[in-house]
């Protein structure tokens, strides 16, 4: 059986409208993947967490109902728990690409000032799995499909945390969730793909990634994980193209990162 590589998943967290004086903004979706290696420092970061730094988090979770965590810069603000929870989950986005610790209290107290609200639970999940905490992560994401099970993303990512634990039906029924719930999101379509790579059919995972392709013709990912597919079919010129393609695109997607910052 084929081992799934974390440089190969490809997550997202959810992002809820902030509030302004007009009302609601339009929901953003924020992408983490890690196309390469050496690409992204918060991947790097999380390969580099040692076993105390992993401990703590896992205690912080246990404390979650007795403990609310918050920054000292958000203590002056006098707001509704609900809009305060949508400004926690924010900023525990912002810190998930360097500062877990941050990340993880930030979550926490979303979670805990609205108890409702499901994407903190799902954000709560995506770094448990990404640690490598599977039950953790299944117990807040099995929360946010229960709050909010139009959520799409935690369907995806809870789909990965079965995967990650060898439970292929379960992520089967996960992806097919995320997918009827957004075919358009090519997250899902990619993530659907990886689990007929572990199921080695890259016949039908490579119907998967092209369908993902088709959708985001420049993210690098469904490219590499199509000629991975190519490369099990014994299709090593479609492999090698893919792979140059997906490296092409990292670089350009690293670029720009680095010039806008």
């Amino acid at each position: 059986m084929t081992a799934i590589r974390s440089d190969y998943d490809y997550h997202r967290m959810i992002k809820e409208p902030r509030t302004s004086g007009i009302g609601l903004n339009a929901p953003t979706s924020v992408c983490i993947s890690h196309p390469a290696e050496d690409a992204d420092a918060a991947q790097l970061l999380r390969k580099t967490l040692s076993e105390s730094e992993r401990a703590t988090i896992l205690l912080r979770t246990a404390m979650a109902s007795r403990a609310l965590y918050i920054d000292p810069s958000e203590r002056t603000h006098n707001a509704e728990p609900g809009v305060l929870a949508i400004r926690r989950n924010n900023l525990g986005i912002k810190y998930s690409d360097f500062d877990l610790s941050r990340a993880f209290r930030n979550f926490l107290s979303a979670a805990a000032l609205d108890d409702k609200f499901a994407p903190p639970q799902n954000n709560l999940g995506l770094l448990f799995l990404e640690i490598g905490a599977v039950d953790q992560a299944l117990q807040h994401l099995d929360r946010a499909i229960a709050l909010d099970g139009a959520l799409d993303v935690a369907h995806g990512n809870r789909g990965l945390a079965h995967l990650e634990r060898g439970d292929f039906k379960e992520a089967y029924r996960d992806f097919g969730n995320a997918l009827a719930l957004d075919g358009d999101d090519p997250m899902h379509h990619n993530n659907a793909g990886v689990l007929f790579l572990d199921l080695e059919v890259p016949e039908k995972a490579v119907g998967y990634f092209e369908a993902a392709i088709k959708l985001d013709p420049d993210g690098p990912l469904p490219y590499g994980n199509r000629g991975l597919a190519y490369k099990e079919m014994g299709e090593q010129q479609l492999a090698s193209q893919d792979f140059i393609k997906s490296a092409e695109l990292a670089d350009a997607q690293y670029l720009a990162t680095v010039e806008s910052a």
